[in-house]
């Protein structure tokens, strides 16, 4: 370690003592046979966004999400798209409504939904690439800038906000 530099290890320096704390309590109860890192995290008395910092910090998206959701916390992530940088936030792809937009999963293409899960009889999701060109496409019989997601309803997406 560099003099005056940050003693924790690297996935903790962005942590507040009380959560660096709350993480060395989970391990402490891990290895008293408590059960699995998220098991122990759950069992200790300590405020759920604490809880997520220390689960984000560790990687576990899953159990971030889910102390996110109990603590009120929005998870937003940044986008460089086509049409700039955007703000999004994760929702299921079910959730999304007409005229919803969000990132596609390439991270750059920005779709807009022109007809909703709930309204297809197999829950898909039909969009249309937001500022792409509007050609009809003979070969394929569709038009160029529309499609459809067909994942299963729990697939996140992440919804334009700004």
């Amino acid at each position: 370690m560099v003099a005056g530099s940050d003693e924790r290890p690297l996935h903790l320096q962005g942590l507040a003592d009380r959560q660096v704390a709350l993480y060395h309590r989970m391990l402490a109860e891990v290895s008293a046979g408590c059960g699995d890192y998220w098991t122990c995290l759950d069992g200790l008395d300590a405020p759920d966004a604490d809880k997520y910092e220390v689960a984000n910090a560790l990687g576990a998206t899953t159990e971030a999400r889910k102390y996110a959701a109990q603590a009120g916390i929005e998870i937003t992530r940044t986008f460089d798209t086509h049409l700039g940088t955007l703000t999004t936030t994760e929702v299921e792809m079910g959730a999304l409504n007409v005229g919803d937009r969000f990132v596609g999963h390439d991270e750059r293409t920005v779709y807009e939904v022109t007809d909703d899960c709930a309204s297809h009889e197999r829950g898909w999701l039909f969009v249309r690439k937001v500022g792409a060109e509007h050609v009809w496409n003979e070969r394929e019989q569709a038009w160029s800038d529309e499609g459809f997601f067909d994942y299963p309803q729990h697939t996140l997406m992440n919804r334009v906000v700004s």
